[in-house]
């Protein structure tokens, strides 16, 4: 159950690649971080630039406190839970290394991940609650096992129409 975005939201997501607004804190909080970058470029005389635009979190605490505002975390896990259910799974079962890749192409967000099993144990199947969730939110998926690599595919299509 989405605990953020409405169902026509997530359907928007995945028709369009976006979905906006999303209100995840009141006007007043969303100003004062504001007011704390600004207050950063007018003591440097600029916006932030080189390595301060990489990995911003970790210099200013109050960019950390942003970045996992619980609101704004529940609203990215309303789209990641499929992978996350089938991640989990693979993690349980394998070495723990696993390979994920992402791809968006022809209105279609197309995810793979794949992992070692581990020596002696049984190959995984997914449980009955993921798969329910995993059915719910993805269009196509799949979940297999050929020797000792595990893998997963999840699809989502696009719902829009593209005309020429």
């Amino acid at each position: 159950m989405p605990k953020v975005l409405s169902k026509a939201e997530i359907e928007r997501y995945w028709q369009e690649g976006f979905v906006f607004p999303i209100r995840v804190m009141a006007k007043d909080e969303a100003l004062a971080y504001r007011r704390h970058l600004e207050r950063f470029e007018a003591s440097t005389g600029g916006p932030l630039k080189g390595d301060l635009r990489h990995k911003s979190h970790l210099l200013f605490t109050w960019l950390a406190e942003l970045v996992r505002h619980p609101r704004l975390l529940d609203a990215v896990e309303d789209l990641r839970i499929a992978v996350d259910e089938l991640c989990y799974t693979l993690m349980a079962a394998t070495d723990q290394r696993l390979l994920v890749r992402v791809v968006v192409h022809d209105g279609r967000v197309i995810v793979r991940g794949s992992g070692r099993l581990r020596v002696g144990s049984p190959a995984p199947s997914l449980p009955n609650v993921s798969e329910l969730i995993v059915d719910a939110v993805s269009d196509h998926y799949t979940f297999d096992r050929a020797g000792d690599q595990l893998s997963f595919v999840v699809i989502k299509q696009s719902r829009r129409t593209v005309s020429a």
